[in-house]
């Protein structure tokens, strides 16, 4: 083995992890991974605030009805309001498997208040300072026969409550309309831009405050939302944006009277692009392009190799790996996202149909390119390969050789939810000799499944036997029967068939169920109950803004039945799962508010 590929393998290794404490148990025909007890009590929710991407489309809305979609974008996107979007902090970040999504980042600094403080002052003096701006913006939320002068106390006063009622996303009360005329008043700072900016800084607009429900029986902690927190709460989950007017007018009716359940307006919000568009921002999170390794230039050695049975394609030493990468990962997004309009969890996992809309992504496929024409799809070769977890935006390692070690960690972790502690030292164990036949596979057994090293308890059982059925795929996710094996000099020496026969312990149960290939793999996972639950608490992460709370079994009734439409259903039933529990209608505030 040359020394350079020693080196790759070495790197690979690095991933060697200790103990799993998985958090099903036991599992049998049958198995619920949420054990739903009626009788436990709703977890409690803190207030939580808009991401960037939700304030940036609530402004949006909101100066798109006076002025349009074309010149709202163009007020966000340039000058001094641009400048303080580009200022807002990210949210969301990642701790080892853990995703922090962005929608449940609640810090709250300088950072964040000051450019919202200027970009509501910039747009309330954008708006004022044009006498024909103002007078439509007035006669948009006001109405015309209120606001023939912009000024008068009609008009004013009708301006705070319509568009008060679409910034705070609810009716105002007595109390609001005096804050709000007080801003107007005030003699140093007043006049409309004061009002418009206190609008847009109100903790009503920034956050999603939900205080004004009814007790539920004689809990002081424990209310139902309102119909308009209702609303707030599904256009969020749906569209990462505020309510539109059909669902502010369907919750004014309190979700009664034709076309204005709740269940009607989901379905309607289901099929808008903005739900298209917060399906592709939850996928784009959860698959992680951080997760798909940065390519070393080593890799480009590998282009070019020509498979002896032609089982994959060589590709051009010119490649642009570095968009290879970018490319794969967005056919990942792109096959999810197709999934959530037309299928479930279980298709995605299996499917045979390519998204690759480029040349060298499809060549790696050996098909031809997507052209987006959803009467046109294009189909893998039969038997190579099946879903998420067989394509190069999975599959890519970074290097001229796989990382089996790698591919199975990240689906125990990332997409099986399994926890996984590093340990201390991850150099390779004392005593360990090359294999005679140095496979990728040979050498990954031999360095982390030594008898009496700290590797072998997870490896040996829970990572290796996920990824070795992968290694059907190169380090760019070409399909192969056959591995090159390398001289001293770095040349390709010999052919080895592909190893991947293992028994894959998705569901950690004990069953013996052996797997071949990738495409066998992917079978056993679109079945396992592990991963539809793994991705119905992801789903409700993003959703609710919050991790899911077990211990007292506090949020298993609505992770149950999201399971269940994972397992059964399509990928819109398993938002829709969420909507309709209790979790999501209710609210109970922290111990000591």
């Amino acid at each position: 083995m040359s020394l350079k590929r020693a080196v790759m393998l070495t790197l690979a290794m690095s991933g060697c992890v200790g103990t799993i404490s998985g958090d099903a148990i036991e599992e049998e025909k049958g198995f619920e991974y949420f054990e739903c007890d009626a009788k436990a009590d709703q977890s409690s929710e803190i207030v939580t605030r808009l991401t960037p991407t939700q304030y940036r489309n609530a402004l949006k809305a909101l100066l798109a009805r006076a002025y349009g979609a074309d010149q709202a974008e163009g007020v966000l996107s340039n000058g001094s309001v641009a400048a303080q979007f580009a200022a807002l902090p990210n949210d969301g970040s990642v701790h080892r498997g853990e995703i922090i999504y962005d929608s449940m980042d609640q810090r709250i600094s300088p950072l964040l208040v000051t450019p919202q403080f200027e970009i509501a002052t910039a747009l309330g003096e954008w708006i004022s300072q044009d006498a024909g701006r103002l007078s439509t913006f007035a006669r948009t939320y006001a109405g015309d026969t209120a606001c023939a002068n912009v000024s008068s106390d009609t008009c004013v006063n009708a301006l705070i409550d319509g568009f008060g009622r679409r910034a705070l996303r609810r009716p105002l009360d007595d109390d609001d309309r005096a804050q709000y005329r007080g801003a107007y008043d005030d003699t140093d700072y007043g006049g409309h831009k004061a009002l418009i900016a206190s609008l847009l800084m109100s903790p009503d607009f920034i956050f999603r405050t939900e205080f004004r429900g009814e007790a539920v029986g004689t809990r002081s902690d424990l209310t139902k939302l309102t119909a308009y927190e209702t609303a707030s709460r599904v256009s969020f989950a749906v569209t990462n944006a505020p309510p539109d007017d059909e669902l502010l007018a369907a919750a004014a009716a309190d979700f009664k009277g034709e076309g204005q359940s709740l269940e009607e307006q989901l379905a309607r919000l289901m099929q808008s692009p903005a739900a298209r568009t917060q399906f592709q921002n939850f996928f784009k999170q959860w698959l992680r392009l951080d997760r798909i390794n940065g390519i070393n230039p080593s890799a480009a050695e590998a282009l070019e190799l020509e498979y002896p049975d032609h089982s994959a394609a060589s590709l051009p030493a010119a490649t642009n790996l570095q968009q290879l990468r970018l490319d794969a990962f967005n056919e990942l997004v792109e096959l999810m996202s197709w999934y959530a309009e037309h299928g479930s969890l279980r298709d995605a996992v299996l499917s045979d149909v390519s998204f690759a809309r480029t040349d060298s992504l499809a060549q790696i496929y050996g098909v031809p390119v997507w052209d987006g024409d959803a009467g046109a799809l294009v189909h893998f070769p039969e038997g190579q390969r099946a879903g998420l977890f067989n394509r190069t935006g999975y599959l890519l390692s970074g290097y001229p050789e796989t990382n089996p070690v790698m591919r199975g960690a990240r689906l125990r972790v990332e997409y099986l939810c399994d926890k996984m502690e590093p340990p201390a030292n991850t150099a390779p164990p004392a005593g360990y000799v090359t294999p005679t036949v140095p496979t990728v596979r040979a050498v990954v057994e031999g360095k982390t499944q030594m008898a009496g090293t700290a590797c072998i308890g997870c490896h040996k059982v829970s990572i290796n036997p996920l990824g070795f059925p992968l290694e059907t795929y190169d380090a760019f996710g070409r399909y192969r029967t056959q591995e090159p094996l390398y001289d001293v000099q770095g040349n390709v020496s010999r052919w080895e068939p592909i190893n991947a026969t293992t028994v894959p312990a998705i569901n950690r149960d004990g069953t013996q169920d052996t797997v071949n290939n990738g495409v066998e793999l992917s079978k056993l996972l679109a079945d396992s109950q592990r991963l539809h639950a793994c991705y119905a608490r992801h789903v409700f992460r993003y959703l609710q803004g919050r991790a899911e709370e077990l211990e007292k079994n506090e949020d298993a009734c609505a992770l149950q039945n999201m399971q269940r439409a994972a397992t059964d259903g399509s990928l819109q039933d398993v938002v829709r799962a969420l909507t309709q529990s209790s979790a999501f209608t209710r609210r109970r505030m922290p111990a000591g508010n």
